[in-house]
């Protein structure tokens, strides 16, 4: 789930570990959030065109998050690593809106 309101964002991912609840606004300034293991990730957040990019370092490594919508109205989700071990690695997903 997520809320946006301008450039001010609030997630909630809810999984088998529980809700993970992410508030940041898009302007580069630094936050720090919880992952799914409870260790503290320091993050950034800001726009590239019309895509949403989310820096993010913590106790698993360096990563970029990119998030934008395609033609078709899917939501494309990357996450690309880096590092020396993990450096190139990406992997992705496409969400789908479901209508209720």
């Amino acid at each position: 789930d997520f809320e946006q309101l301008g450039d001010h964002f609030v997630f909630v991912n809810r999984g088998a570990l529980g809700d993970l609840r992410e508030e940041f606004s898009a302007d580069g300034t630094p936050y720090t959030s919880r992952d799914g293991w409870k260790q503290k990730v320091r993050s950034s957040a800001h726009w590239e065109g019309s895509v949403l990019v989310i820096d993010r370092e913590g106790s698993q490594g360096c990563f970029r998050e990119s998030r934008s919508i395609d033609a078709e109205g899917r939501l494309q989700f990357r996450l690309h690593a880096f590092g020396d071990e993990a450096s190139g690695t990406a992997w992705g997903r496409t969400f789908e809106r479901k209508l209720v």
